[in-house]
C-alpha cells in the first residue's frame, strides 16, 4: 500500500522557511476559528433541540387533557 503524499505546489516550494511558518500559523488561526464556530453552532443546535423537546412534551400533555 502506497501512501499519497501531497506534491508541493510551485507557490509553496518557493516560500522561505519564515513564510511557511507564517502560512502555517495563519492556517492554524483559521482552523481554530472554524472549530470555535462549530462549537457555537452545536451549542445553539443543542438549545433548539431542548426547546423542541419541551414543546413536544407540552403539546402532548395538552392533547391528553383534551381527551
Amino acid at each position: 500500500m502506497s501512501s499519497i503524499e501531497p506534491q508541493p505546489s510551485s507557490s509553496t516550494s518557493q516560500l522561505t522557511e519564515q513564510q511557511k511558518i507564517e502560512k502555517i500559523l495563519e492556517l492554524k488561526t483559521k482552523i481554530n476559528l472554524l472549530v470555535s464556530n462549530i462549537r457555537d453552532s452545536k451549542t445553539v443546535c443543542d438549545k433548539y433541540e431542548s426547546d423542541i423537546q419541551y414543546f413536544q412534551d407540552y403539546i402532548g400533555l395538552l392533547l391528553q387533557k383534551e381527551k
